[in-house]
Formats: C-alpha cells, structure tokens, sequence
C-alpha cells in the first residue's frame, strides 16, 4: 500500500516526491538510510488504465489519460508501421493484441472490477529514455475499482495502489513489473551489499564501494542516486530513475530522478525532433483538420462512438493523403487525422456539449450563480475547475460544498492551477465551451488555437455583477443583509461558517 496517493477527479494519481526534496532534515536522513527500503526502476512511458469488467465477449476496458482505446481504431495503420514508426496512439494496438492473445484461464483468473496500472514504453516524443526495445509493458500496480464510460470517457474510482502480489498477476498476464534492484538498509557498506538484487548494481557498487562516505549522509545522498542511476535497463538505455518505498508503515514512497527529466531544455529538443517551424505545423495542422473533417461529413453521426471510429479508421486507410511534412511518415500523419478525428466526432455526440467555467469561488456570489445557472440552461453538463492557491487551500472542501449545495449535478475538478488541458483531460465530460470572463478571453483563446472545436465564450461583467472581494468584506463586517444581497439563497446558511474562515471570528 502507498501512502502518497492523492484523489483527483475520482482518478488515482500517484505523487512521488523527490528524495532531495524530502530528505532536508538530519532525522529524515538518518531513517532514510536506516530504514529498510525497497528499490525498484522507474520506466519512462504512459500511463494506461486496463479494467477487466463483467462482460466475456469484451473482457477489458482500455484507457489513456480518460479516453478510452477501442478495438477497431487503428486499421489504418499496419503492424509493421506502427511498432517501427508510430509515435502516436496506434502504438495502443500492441496491448490491444497482447490482452486478446491470453488464454481464456489468465483472463478469468483476474477479478472483474479490477483496474490495472500500466505503464507502456510506447515512442512519443515527450518521453526522454531512448529504450534500445520500445513497447514494453509493465504492470506497477492494480486495484479493486467502480467505473463507468461516457462518450468515450473512462470514470473510475480505484480504491488502493496495490503492489503486494502484483508479480503474481503480472506472471499471469504475460506482463514485466519493475526491475528490482535492491531490497534492505541502505546505511552501511555491509548492509547495502546483502540488500543488492541486481548484478549490474552489484558490479557498480563493487567497483565504487570503498569510496562511498558511509559516516556522512549528505555526501552518502548523492553517491548513492548516482549508482542507481547509472544501472542500466533492462529494455536497454538508462531508465527515468527510481522508486523508492519504506518498508515500514509509512510507506513513504521516494524517486531519484535523471536530471534530463526536469531539463525543460533537453525535453523540448526531443520534442523538436518531430515537428517544424511554428508556421509549418500550423499550416500541418490545418490540412490535417480538412481531411479529418473530410471524412467525418461522409459519415452519420450516431450514439455508436466504437463503430464509428472504426469507420473512420476504415475510410482513412483508403484515404489518399497529399500532406508533406518534414519529419513525420505516413503513419504519422494518419495518427494526426485520426487524433483529430476522434475528438471532432466525439464532441458532435448528442448530449455531449460542456461547459467548463474556472475560478477560485472564495464565496459563490450572485453574479457566479448566474452563469452557473445559466450555462445549464444552454449546455448538457456544466464542470467547475476549482482553483486553488496556497491562500485558499484550505478552504477547497467549503467551496466545493458552497458549489455542490447550489448545483448538485455540477461536476467539480480541483486543480492547483489554469492549465486547460490538464483540467479538461480530469473532467468525466466532454467540453465545448470554456466560460470565461473578459480578462481571461484572450489568454485561453491562444491557449486553444490548436483546438479549434473547442470555443472560449466571454461572459462580460456588468455594474450589477458582485464580487468576491465585496462579499468577503460583507462578512469581515458583520453585514449580513449585504452578504445576502450579493449572494443566492443557498449559500445562506454558510454565513456563519464563512465569517469564521474570512473575518476570523
């Protein structure tokens, strides 16, 4: 069990925090290397979700960040293209395949309702190990979970990060899991050398050993990232880095981690790698978006989002391509129309129109009531993105009852910043429109220019309109006739809660 576990979204999230980061203390140090602990690689791919659910004829739900991947996408593209040259999502046909290949007996072996956490050593360019053998698949966790699908979106509610026997399952399901590479105490030379499980590190440690400072901790820190870090994969190249966990009831869980993993400057040259100018990827991008909506005006769009991403992949196999760019292959700029494609056709869905409005919410005013209330009038689902900064942190459980007391069917996202695509991929719903005041208009608009089916709609503020900074005044002066002028009905009886959270009384 993993004690950093943080719930966003009803999506399980692991937060592994930086062991220098953690380790500032000389108490924290000393149980760092006097604690027994488990080490194991960090892979560097993407994270897919595999559910086994209720039904025999489809015994798995696949999903990548919310979306889920359907048999049939990808017949566009061919198996040899693909694993060579894809760096996109056809690449999910691998696992596809690798899951429809088990025997009947693995697959019943794993309980329905069980998610599984995978990570996929896919091609893409924002990942940095350059593996030697791409396509690896490794389980790092699983859980019992609740989930749900929704025009092509993936709600679930794992319970737990369970590891205990996940090499059991693994061993099951023809999956690898994290190469172990040490398992004991970590604070002196003899200790360190009983607890290696891997013989390159044992190589390394026995070439290095005698010069590591077993008597200073801080010198020790950093001799010891570097060994585990210089051991190699097992899918060849270096790995991202390493996790690891107290064997204690903690469970604390740490990482070193490469350096070129947080060089903003050596991700970007990978990146750079696949695209052009600015102007050559939007002028890509923009013939990429004709041919997508090319082929979807020749479709019906219908409530079947697997069958007709089949047939979209289907028509854009026959599909006669007369896009260049200076980088990418066929199957790359197939992947593009069909990235493109799915999200259009997912978004023209009846019932599939949101809304996404931001903000703080400090106090919900008449003014934020309005557009809330008004966005359900004109939109089939309305999400809040509840922002918070480190002032108001502690009062996200309040704003959240605040919001859901007034609309209980709003569907709340927290987040601790405005990044949009962030806060869209948490969201269970499909969003059109994103709601924004004046002065926020122009800055999501740029955000979005990639994303033309996704509109910024202004909400222009009038005289009339309340804000949170006069309702918390209202408070901070006992003015409970102002507060209920400013603020709807149901808020009301929140008055003597709030005045304790922002007048201190």
């Amino acid at each position: 069990m993993f004690k950093d576990i943080l719930l966003e979204a009803e999506m399980l999230d692991i937060s592994i925090v930086a062991a220098k980061k953690y380790l500032t203390s000389d108490a924290k140090l000393q149980k760092f290397f006097e604690t027994s602990v488990r080490v194991e690689h960090k892979t560097d791919g993407v994270k897919v979700n595999v559910i086994k659910t209720n039904n025999p004829e489809q015994p798995w739900v696949f999903a990548y960040k919310g979306s889920i991947i359907y048999n049939g996408e990808f017949e566009y593209a061919s198996k040899a293209a693909l694993k060579k040259s894809s760096i996109s999502n056809s690449q999910f046909q691998i696992i596809l395949d690798h899951f429809k290949m088990l025997p009947s007996s693995a697959v019943d072996i794993i309980k329905p309702n069980t998610e599984l956490f995978i990570e996929f050593l896919m091609k893409k360019p924002t990942l940095s190990s350059n593996y030697k053998r791409s396509h690896g698949m490794v389980l790092i966790a699983y859980s019992p979970t609740t989930w749900s699908e929704k025009f092509g979106r993936l709600i679930s509610k794992p319970k737990d990060f369970i590891t205990e026997d996940r090499d059991e399952k693994a061993k099951i399901l023809k999956l690898d899991v994290p190469q172990l590479l040490f398992e004991g105490v970590m604070g002196s030379k003899k200790m360190f050398e009983n607890g290696i499980k891997n013989n390159t590190l044992k190589d390394l440690f026995n070439t290095d050993a005698n010069s590591f400072a077993w008597a200073d901790y801080d010198i020790l820190l950093g001799q010891i990232q570097h060994l585990f870090l210089t051991v190699e994969s097992k899918y060849g190249g270096v790995e991202e880095g390493v996790v690891i966990k107290y064997l204690d009831s903690s469970g604390t869980l740490l990482k070193f981690q490469q350096e070129y993993q947080v060089d903003q400057v050596a991700r970007a040259a990978i990146k750079d790698k696949y695209r052009g100018t600015p102007e050559e990827e939007d002028l890509y991008y923009k013939q990429v978006r004709l041919i997508a909506l090319d082929i979807i005006n020749h479709m019906e769009i219908n409530k079947d989002l697997p069958g007709m991403l089949s047939e979209f992949s289907k028509r854009l196999k026959l599909q006669r391509i007369d896009i260049e760019h200076n980088v990418k292959v066929k199957v790359n700029i197939q992947d593009d129309i069909f990235n493109t494609g799915k999200m259009v056709i997912t978004k023209k869905m009846k019932g599939n129109n949101g809304a996404l409005y931001l903000g703080k919410f400090r106090v919900l005013t008449s003014a934020h009531y309005k557009i809330i209330k008004d966005a359900f009038a004109v939109y089939d689902h309305v999400v809040v993105a509840l922002v918070s900064s480190p002032e108001t942190k502690d009062t996200r459980e309040l704003r959240e009852r605040m919001l859901l007391t007034a609309f209980p069917k709003l569907e709340i996202i927290n987040s601790q910043n405005g990044n949009l695509f962030t806060i869209m991929n948490k969201a269970s719903s499909n969003i059109n429109v994103i709601l924004a005041g004046s002065d926020r208009v122009s800055g999501y608009t740029k955000m979005l220019e990639k994303n033309p089916d996704i509109r910024v709609r202004e909400i222009k503020r009038t005289d009339e309109d309340t804000s949170a900074s006069k309702v918390v005044q209202a408070l901070k002066d006992d003015n409970i006739n102002k507060f209920k002028e400013m603020t709807p009905k149901e808020i009301w009886p929140f008055y003597d809660e709030l005045r304790r959270v922002y007048a201190n009384v």
